[in-house]
């Protein structure tokens, strides 16, 4: 990928590709996040996400969206509204990733199919990690990693290890990441603090997939300050295998956590991906501008920080892309500038070769998960 020359760059400049780490789609019945009951999330998502690819300047896109299902977090009842085989299955068919049993012999995916990397959701103290056994049985290489919520099933991941501990060996079987809710210092169940306990148990215990803290604290600053100091003493301790997402980071907080990750360590930088919580991020309501500027905003304070500028551009790649196609495990696809097309170096993209007719891709080749894409030369 070409590296742009350094300087300060004003807001609207954004980095071409990049990773959105944390996304929702569903229907999330509670009013915990949202204003009102049984909000619709699938506009707002559809909305975001779609317009990465239509930016009048083209100089940004989504290249993979890492996305979990909030059906699989309604508790309704005394109990999740789906269950963790049938609705993680779902969201495969949903993106059209696997047969939904419609008769469709040849399919031609959309913008945001291409891009779909799903997590399968555990349901803790409800499910049976013997349904994600199932599902990954079936479906292994759908699924980019497993997905908890601490605070929506009230399940602690200290007080209530042995809970998640049979979830995280089919994580370290499968080889998947696990990315968890993680709320402000004081939680009861998904702290950083508590975070960091939990991920430590882990290793010792032979486990050592990924620990992703989503919002790295979720609340305050101060929450976010003792979630980056929580990271940032599991990479010099080496005791965790413990990485953060940025969803709901305060900016600031977040400039100082790249600036002390390179400072203070010696390869922090890799243990942090940019992740939005989208749609849930804005809450709905103007969300289109908020996602879009989000992503200027921080990119441009990389830029121009003082410290950073000098880096800005590995750190900006580590950030929103590479940081997350390797803790993912997404398979990087490089397509060739062409003088009057490009050249895709993908067999499952084989029949979609930009400036030619439109083919049709069958739906087998266009489901071949994990193919981030990125212009090169």
């Amino acid at each position: 990928m070409r590296i742009e020359s350094l300087g300060f760059q004003k807001p609207g400049y954004v980095h071409k590709y990049y990773t959105d780490a944390h996304v929702h789609t569903g229907k999330l019945h509670t009013d915990e996040y949202l204003r009102g009951a049984k909000y619709e999330l699938e506009n707002i998502f559809n909305d975001c996400i779609q317009i990465t690819s239509k930016n009048q300047n083209q100089l940004w896109n989504a290249s993979d969206i890492i996305v979990s299902d909030a059906d699989c977090l309604n508790i309704l009842d005394g109990k999740p509204s789906a269950d963790e085989f049938n609705g993680n299955k779902r969201l495969l068919e949903k993106f059209n990733l696997i047969s939904s049993g419609k008769n469709i012999e040849h399919y031609i995916p959309s913008e945001i199919d291409r891009k779909v990397r799903p997590l399968a959701v555990c349901e803790t103290g409800y499910g049976n990690a013997g349904e994600i056994e199932r599902l990954f049985k079936l479906y292994s290489d759908k699924f980019f990693g497993l997905k908890f919520h601490p605070e929506i099933f009230r399940m602690s991941v200290t007080d209530n290890y042995d809970v998640y501990l049979p979830y995280m060996k089919i994580a370290q079987k499968y080889k998947k990441p696990s990315l968890f809710h993680s709320d402000n210092k004081n939680s009861p169940f998904s702290s950083p603090s508590r975070m960091y306990e939990f991920a430590k148990r882990l290793k010792k215990d032979g486990i050592n997939t990924p620990v992703i803290m989503g919002h790295m604290g979720m609340g305050s600053k101060s929450d976010n300050y003792a979630g980056l100091q929580i990271l940032i003493d599991s990479v010099k301790n080496r005791d965790a295998n413990l990485y953060a997402d940025t969803a709901w980071v305060d900016e600031d907080v977040l400039i100082e956590a790249l600036k002390r990750l390179k400072n203070e360590t010696k390869d922090g930088l890799n243990r942090i991906v940019f992740g939005t919580d989208a749609p849930l991020g804005k809450r709905g309501e103007n969300h289109r501008p908020s996602y879009i500027g989000r992503i200027q905003r921080i990119q441009a304070k990389i830029r121009n920080d003082i410290q950073l500028a000098p880096y800005a551009e590995e750190i900006i790649e580590k950030l929103f892309s590479k940081n997350a196609a390797k803790l993912f495990n997404i398979k990087q696809v490089a397509l060739k500038r062409g003088k009057n097309k490009l050249l895709v170096a993908a067999s499952a993209l084989s029949a979609a070769v930009a400036g030619t007719t439109a083919g049709v891709i069958k739906k087998s080749a266009a489901s071949n998960a994990g193919s981030s894409i990125y212009l090169v030369g």
